[in-house]
């Protein structure tokens, strides 16, 4: 297949940096857009070419988007003290990038990183299928939903796509590594929200080959027709919390994993002192009000026929083997010792401050 231009937005994220590898391994040509803030070492010693541009300044993008053939679109605001952070960034900022993008007049493929939580809590029983109709429960999830009914209004000018991505674990997400680490040394899953609820889960490694399929293969947005562009990229399995903290202690080879109740009443105390100290502190914090809607409010599952059947994607391995890869790569780099003794919190690509967060919290990032 002959190489791409492709640019990056979000590439020093957890899921970020994944795609610019995977991009880099199969010999596309990478530019990776950061703001001026951005720690790049990481990019840079991969050899990415790197562009300084900030989604709020329309005239930054223009170097950026220039000549690329596919544009991947991971930033995003995923929490915020302030709800006008989600129209800025989710909105304001994709709007900026897709008039870039067709003002450069190459005709790219622009790739929507969107989440399950567009489209909200499924029913206990029935996985979301590729009709299901939208009603997001958090102001995140709601933001991700305007930003992918703003981009099918842009979709006669611009080739785009969608992907909705459930639970995301794998190589260098640093709030996944609380679960490994809660679970590794204290033989504990905390496991939030009601125990008969189901979730859809992806290995990073997979949904970067989603997304890349889609981007290819995949169909487009139109202004009449959203649903028929997007995809819901989630691994075969579905399983409750439980099972995912019993998946991970099996890979950590542990005997016993004993899985811990946080009822609802509590979450929701949590999400109101943590968003009492983001708005003190000024920086959002992880298990806030706002994520606490999308924690109690069922189940969050969802089917990839449509990514089987329209795609041709297929699953290389189970996710019990992609969790057991997780281990080998968290203990290689030094993140996860094998006994049990406390590890210091790792600095990962695009970590910051704001994003350390305690291991008591539960993690269930539904993306």
């Amino acid at each position: 297949m002959p190489a791409k231009r492709v640019l990056v937005t979000g590439p020093t994220g957890f899921i970020g940096i994944n795609l610019v590898k995977m991009l880099l391994r199969r010999g596309d040509r990478v530019t990776a857009m950061v703001r001026a803030s951005s720690d790049t070492s990481a990019l840079r010693a991969m050899g990415v070419r790197i562009v300084e541009a900030d989604l709020g300044d329309a005239n930054s993008l223009a170097s950026a988007v220039a000549d690329q053939e596919v544009i991947y679109h991971l930033a995003a605001a995923a929490r915020a003290v302030h709800l006008s952070t989600f129209q800025k960034v989710n909105l304001d900022g994709l709007r900026n990038l897709m008039i870039a993008a067709i003002a450069a007049g190459n005709d790219p493929t622009l790739l929507l990183v969107s989440s399950l939580a567009a489209v909200g809590p499924s029913d206990h029983a029935h996985p979301h299928r590729a009709d299901a109709i939208a009603k997001p429960v958090s102001n995140y999830g709601k933001s991700k939903r305007a930003a992918e009914l703003l981009a099918a209004q842009y979709s006669d000018r611009l080739n785009v796509s969608i992907v909705r991505p459930p639970i995301v674990l794998g190589p260098y997400d640093v709030k996944g590594l609380e679960i490994f680490k809660t679970i590794s040394q204290l033989g504990m899953h905390f496991t939030p929200g009601l125990p008969s609820s189901t979730y859809s889960v992806i290995h990073v490694s997979d949904l970067c080959a989603a997304m890349i399929a889609v981007a290819t293969r995949g169909r487009r947005v139109t202004p009449q027709n959203l649903e028929g562009g997007a995809y819901f990229t989630a691994a075969d399995e579905t399983m409750t919390y439980a099972d995912l903290g019993t998946m991970i202690g099996q890979a950590l080879e542990r005997s016993d994993t004993y899985n811990i109740p946080i009822f609802s009443p509590i979450l929701r105390l949590m999400g109101a002192v943590n968003t009492l100290i983001g708005k003190l502190k000024g920086s959002p914090q992880f298990l806030n009000y706002d994520k606490v809607r999308d924690v109690t409010a069922g189940s969050w599952a969802c089917e990839n026929d449509k990514l089987k059947r329209e795609i041709g994607f297929e699953f290389p391995t189970s996710f019990a083997t992609r969790m057991v890869q997780t281990v080998n790569w968290y203990r290689r780099e030094g993140w996860l010792k094998s006994d049990t003794s406390v590890t210091s919190q790792p600095v990962a690509v695009g970590a910051t401050s704001s994003n350390r967060r305690s291991a008591n919290e539960p993690t269930m990032n539904v993306n």
